[in-house]
């Protein structure tokens, strides 16, 4: 699976592709962190470099109202159960 998707990145010019992923700690949700961290691993094994930064979350609820993002990943929990 992971060559296919490196050669599929590669097929499509982004072999050398980046991300910001912006890891946060929620209250609603305490494994956010974790999960955040895990999916930013995930990606690095496919070859995007992930640059986590760290965030306090009244920041970040600023930045969102702004929208002031440029090339970034979120991750927020969702109120709705998935079926």
């Amino acid at each position: 699976m992971t060559a296919k998707v490196k050669a599929l990145l590669a097929e499509v010019g982004q072999s050398n592709m980046t991300m910001n992923m912006f890891v946060f700690s929620c209250a609603q949700f305490s494994p956010a962190e974790d999960i955040i961290e895990a999916i930013a691993e995930y990606w690095q094994a496919l070859g995007v470099k992930v640059k986590q930064i760290r965030i306090p979350m009244p920041q970040r609820i600023r930045q969102m109202c702004k929208i002031k993002w440029d090339n970034h990943f979120t991750f927020s929990p969702s109120r709705t159960p998935i079926r």
